[in-house]
Order: structure tokens, then C-alpha cells, then sequence
């Protein structure tokens, strides 16, 4: 115990000594001096970190940088293609100053855009979008703009904060070595990183190109990635390889991948997904998060109008994955329009919205392999030529509750759900307004079965009469022998199905149309055996739970948000069509500027700019009239800081 807590001490005396006697080196396109302060900064961006030591940070001022040197320790480098920005251990660097700032909270990266570029001709075109997305005149681009290589034990990490990085191409090569480690050319065009606890955040990645991670590639190490915009990539925005890795509030949209997802890949580790907006970006493989081997949880990611050769918004071929309150809308894919889980993989879904997605087999989901637990969801809305709402096959093993599938479409077997060669319990499940070959009333519109048939259902409410489903495991329409307790036929009341999210435009809430109506028949119809403790809302299910993801609330008011403690920014609904709410509390009585910017820095709105009172909410409408559809952000700017979210303005 004595040696235990001698060491601890020295770990932390090394730590607190390494944060006080921490330096800056200031950092221009125009410095001549040694880069003490920025009347005396340096030109030499590489020179300042090769200065530096653990703990030390390098503030960048606004202009174009370009590596002129291979990374420190370098076997194997030849050609200028090898120069990068090569960030020591330990080291932290920072852009988007205007060259004056003595406190970095000051820094204002939209004003004062820091790019860091391998395009050393400045040459490079970037044309097309979706498949045809195209990047040319880089051949003689950087393989990575950005490198960081760690020792494999012990190593310390690197920030990297603020920049624009851009013109990254990693298109194959005989791999180098540095600190001991292998650098493929083949993986992350514009960051690169190995080992130890890395902060990559406030930066944007367009342009850049690699076979795996055009953006970022993370090899191993504790990576948090957080508020980066991934933009026209080829080869995909972010792929992680192990370790234990962070990843929200980004942005991506418009990039593009042959092999692995557009927007994160995973493959092994410990992984957390949350507040990630990816949309319009395209994949012949995967689409906009690709999960395997690893431990991932996904938590109010929106993935909206992406197009893949299997799960159009996310798809899981093995691992453990946990989805909760996402919103998969408009993705297209060959297999598993939103969703598609692959042999291996075990997967827990509750309170996601499948809606508007598209497939030849499975518009919302489809469960091909693995074991699979579908809690609360809505499916709703979705097409393909067969299975519209759900596809479920492979020898896989599926248990879906209180999930309500309303309004999906097929041309051939199940508008609702199409089951083969899987072992499936249903229960407490809503099927109403499914459609097959265009019909809610053709035998089929909401259930059918292929092959084997080994289906138990209890407790759902089917939109056809009793006569179409028999009591056993026959095909196509058998419900299995031990049916019991379903309801047939009978509309469930729902509150306004032509407005799913209802009238406050915000999924989840109380007043949402797919809500039970007081006089519902699904109301207290379901089994308690294996139910949820709550619905989709939040709102606890006592007793015999009612069908589908809602229980019906006699309480029914809209949520109001209450003002919480400290800084609060966000915006509901989001996404959204013609206007959003932002809402906003700070921890002390400052002067508050609140503005949202098009993603390419452009000023579009300034919502708010006055004296802002400590711990008080305050809330602003944005009317996004004459905006054409895409991401934007809401900037909040005070005395302390900045904060900024997120907006996806959908349609107008």
C-alpha cells in the first residue's frame, strides 16, 4: 500500500509539474521571431512543436500552413509526400486566433479560419458529390496532413483544436515507421493517430482522401472527438480502430466511401456515439456508421438521407451495440434502409424513429443475423419491395416489445415485417396502415412469413381481421399455435397519425401524433412479462402496459423546458423544416451574443445580443425561411466562451 500511494503522489507532483511550467508558442504567417509571444511569433508552425514539451501548447494564428518536414524520427520516409505536421506527445495545438488573444477562450474560429493543408500546389479540384464525388490534381498531396505516433505504452496524447484540414492523400504506399510505429499510406488523409488520450475537436476535415478514415483515422489509444465538421471526404469521415474512443457533436455530410461507412467506422473497442448530425453522404458498402467487433453505444445521433449497398444509416455486422433515441430518416440502401444487423452481432434498440427510409429489402430495418432486442421504437413510414417496415432472416433470434410500425409500404410479402428462417417473439406491438402492392387490406399488409416459421406472437394488435392468421406455423400468415391475447382489426385510435411528431415538431414528447388516444383499444391490451418500466416518452407503464411505444399519458401536456444550472445550450426541433427554438442559460450574468452561421462561416441570423441574467432561461425562435436545406450552427458568444450546436434544416 505504501508503494501504491508513493506512486500515485509522483504520478500526480509529474502531472501538476508539467501543467505549471507549461509554454506557449505563438505561431503567424508572417512571424520572424522565436515564437515567445505574438509580437514575437514564428512563421514555423513544425519548429514551435518540435520546441515544445509535454504539456505545452501552440496557438496558430488565421492563414494557410503547409508541412516542409518529415515527422521527427522518421524510417522509411522518401519523398515530400511524407512531410506532415508531426505533433510531439504530450503536445497541444491550437488555431482560429486573429493574433492578439491572450486568453484562449477568446479565439474565434469562424472569423479566423487556420488551415493546415498538404495540397502543396494548390492545385487540387474537388468536383461532383454522392458517387460522384471527386478529388484530382493531388497527387502529390501529403499522405497525412496531420500525424501523431505515441509510444504504445505510456504515451501521453495530443490536442489538436480549432483547424481547418484539408488536401490529406492517403492513397497507398510502403508504410513508414515512426516512434515505433507502423504508418500505413493508406488510412487517415487528414489526421492520423496512435495511442495515448487524444482531443480532436473544433476542427473541419474537407477534402481529404484515404482508403479507410479520409478524416480521421485513430489507431488504439483514448480518442475524443467532439463539434468537428467532416465534409467532401473520399474514403469516409472517421474510422476508429480499438481502444477507447468518444465521438459527438460532429457534423458529416457529403462524403463518400467504396469500402467502409461515410461517416464512422468502427472496428473494435470500447465506443461512445452521441449528438453526431450525418447526412447526405454515400457508400457502395456501408452507410453512415458501421459498427463491428466492439462494444458501441449510439445515443441521439441523426442520420438523414444516406444512400449505401447495406444499412443506409447504420449498420452493425458484429459486436455489441446499443442504439437509443436516434433518428434514422430518409436513408436508402440495397439491404436495411435504416438499420441492418449482420451474423455476430448482438444489438439492443429502444426509442429510436425509423421513418422514411428506403430498400429493396427492409425499408427500416433489417435483422439478417445475430440476436436482436427492439424496445419502444416507431417504424414508420418506410418502403421496399419487400419487408417495408422490418426484414428479419438469417438464423437470427429477435425479440421486439411495444414497438408500433405504422404506415410502411411493400411491393411483395409484409409491408409491416416479412420473417425468415429466425426465431422471433413479438409482443405488445402496434401494426396499422401497412401497406402491400398498395393495399392496407390484402392478406400480407402487415405480416408474412417465409420458409420456416417460427414466430410467437402476444398481446399485438394486427390491422386484418383474425380469419387471416392462422393459430399455427403455416405460411405465409401463421401467428404459431400459442397465440395469445392479440387484438384484430380494430383501429388503434391513434392521436393524429398525419403529424407523427405533433404539435410542438418534437419527437418524443407527449403530444406526439402516434400517441394513444384515451379511448384506444390498445390502452392496458399488453402483457407486463418482458414489458419496458417506460415508453418511448419517459412516462412509466404501470400495470398492464398498453400497446405500442406509447402509453397513454391522461396528463397529457407539451414539455417545457426548464432552465438547468450552468451553461445550457440547445434547439428543438432538430431537425427541422420551417422554424426551431433555441434555448439557452448561462451560470453568470454576462452580455450573451447568440448567431447562427451557414457551415461554410457565412452569418445568416442574429437571434440575440444583450445582457443575459444568471441561471434564467431564454429562448428564441429562428425562421429558417429562404434557407435552402442543409447544416447550419447557433453560436452562443459570452465574456467565458463559446458554444455552439447544430441545425439541420430539412426542407423548405
Amino acid at each position: 500500500m505504501k508503494r501504491l500511494t508513493t506512486s500515485l503522489l509522483i504520478a500526480a507532483l509529474w502531472l501538476f509539474t508539467i501543467h505549471a511550467n507549461a509554454t506557449t508558442r505563438y505561431v503567424t504567417t508572417t512571424g520572424s521571431g522565436s515564437g515567445t509571444s505574438w509580437a514575437n511569433a514564428s512563421a514555423d508552425l513544425q519548429a514551435m512543436i518540435n520546441a515544445s514539451e509535454p504539456g505545452d501548447e501552440v496557438w496558430v494564428a488565421t492563414g494557410t500552413y503547409k508541412p516542409t518536414a518529415y515527422p521527427t524520427g522518421c524510417s522509411g520516409c522518401i519523398s515530400t509526400r511524407d512531410y506532415t505536421f508531426f505533433v510531439k506527445d504530450g503536445v497541444k495545438i491550437y488555431g482560429g486566433f486573429a493574433g492578439t488573444e491572450t486568453d484562449i477562450s477568446q479565439r474565434n474560429f469562424t472569423a479566423n479560419p487556420t488551415t493546415l493543408s498538404g495540397d502543396f500546389n494548390d492545385d487540387d479540384l474537388i468536383t461532383g458529390s454522392g458517387i460522384d464525388l471527386s478529388i484530382t490534381g493531388n497527387d502529390e498531396n501529403a499522405f497525412h496532413v496531420v500525424l501523431s505516433s505515441a509510444p504504445s505504452s505510456d504515451g501521453i496524447g495530443v490536442t489538436i483544436d480549432g483547424f481547418s484540414i484539408t488536401g490529406g492523400n492517403s492513397n497507398f504506399g510502403i508504410p513508414i515507421n515512426v516512434n515505433g510505429n507502423s504508418i500505413p499510406k493508406d488510412s487517415g488523409g487528414g489526421i492520423y493517430i496512435n495511442y495515448g488520450t487524444n482531443l480532436m475537436t473544433n476542427n473541419i476535415l474537407s477534402g481529404n482522401l484515404a482508403f479507410l478514415g479520409a478524416g480521421i483515422y485513430t489507431n488504439y489509444g483514448t480518442n475524443t472527438m467532439t463539434n468537428n465538421n467532416l465534409s467532401a471526404n473520399v474514403g469516409g469521415g472517421i474510422y476508429v480502430y480499438d481502444g477507447t474512443n468518444t465521438i459527438s457533436n460532429n457534423n458529416f455530410t457529403g462524403n463518400t466511401s467504396e469500402f467502409y461507412a461515410t461517416g464512422i467506422s468502427i472496428f473494435f473497442g470500447i465506443n461512445m456515439l452521441s449528438n453526431n448530425s450525418i447526412w447526405d453522404n454515400w457508400s457502395i458498402s456501408s452507410g453512415g456508421i458501421e459498427a463491428s467487433f466492439g462494444m458501441t453505444t449510439m445515443t441521439n445521433n441523426i442520420l438523414w438521407g444516406n444512400t449505401a449497398g447495406v444499412g443506409g444509416g447504420i449498420i452493425a455486422y458484429s459486436g455489441t451495440n446499443v442504439l437509443t433515441n436516434n433518428y434514422l430518416l430518409d436513408n436508402y440502401a440495397d439491404g436495411g434502409g435504416g438499420f441492418y444487423a449482420g451474423d455476430g452481432s448482438t444489438n439492443i434498440l429502444t426509442n429510436n424513429i425509423f421513418s422514411g427510409n428506403s430498400a429493396f429489402i427492409g425499408g427500416g430495418i433489417s435483422l439478417s443475423g445475430g440476436t436482436n432486442t427492439l424496445t419502444n421504437n416507431l417504424i414508420v413510414g418506410n418502403s421496399a419491395n419487400s419487408a417495408g417496415g422490418i426484414h428479419i432472416a438469417g438464423n437470427s433470434t429477435n425479440v421486439l416489445t411495444n414497438n408500433t410500425l405504422i404506415g410502411n409500404s411493400a411491393n411483395i410479402n409484409g409491408g409491416g415485417i416479412t420473417t425468415k428462417n429466425s426465431i422471433n417473439t413479438f409482443m405488445n406491438n402496434i401494426f396499422w396502415g401497412n401497406e402491400k402492392g398498395g393495399s392496407t387490406i390484402v392478406a400480407g399488409a402487415d405480416y408474412h412469413a417465409n420458409n420456416t416459421n417460427v414466430n410467437t406472437f402476444h398481446y399485438n394488435l394486427f390491422q386484418l381481421a383474425s380469419s387471416n392468421y392462422p393459430t399455427d406455423a403455416s405460411m405465409p400468415y401463421g401467428i404459431g399455435s400459442d397465440a395469445i391475447g392479440n387484438i384484430f382489426a380494430q383501429d388503434p385510435l391513434l392521436v393524429n397519425v398525419t403529424d407523427p411528431d405533433g404539435a410542438d415538431d418534437l419527437w418524443f414528447t407527449e403530444d406526439d401524433g402516434l400517441a394513444l388516444q384515451n379511448n384506444s383499444p390498445a390502452i392496458n391490451a399488453g402483457t407486463p412479462t418482458g414489458a419496458p418500466l417506460t415508453d418511448i416518452t419517459g412516462f412509466t407503464r404501470i400495470g398492464n402496459p398498453d400497446l405500442g411505444a406509447y402509453e397513454y399519458n391522461p396528463t397529457i401536456s407539451i414539455a417545457h423546458i426548464t432552465a438547468p444550472p450552468g451553461n445550457f445550450l440547445t434547439a428543438y426541433p432538430n431537425p427541422f423544416t420551417q422554424s426551431a427554438t433555441i434555448a439557452f442559460t448561462l451560470p453568470e450574468t454576462t452580455e450573451a451574443v447568440l448567431k447562427v452561421y451557414s457551415i461554410d462561416g457565412r452569418e445568416v441570423a442574429l437571434l440575440f445580443k444583450d445582457i443575459a441574467k444568471a441561471e434564467q432561461l431564454y429562448t428564441v425562435e429562428f425562421d429558417s425561411a429562404g434557407l435552402a436545406a442543409g447544416i447550419y450552427f447557433v453560436s452562443l458568444t459570452t465574456e467565458t466562451g463559446v458554444q455552439q450546436r447544430y441545425l439541420l434544416v430539412l426542407t423548405n
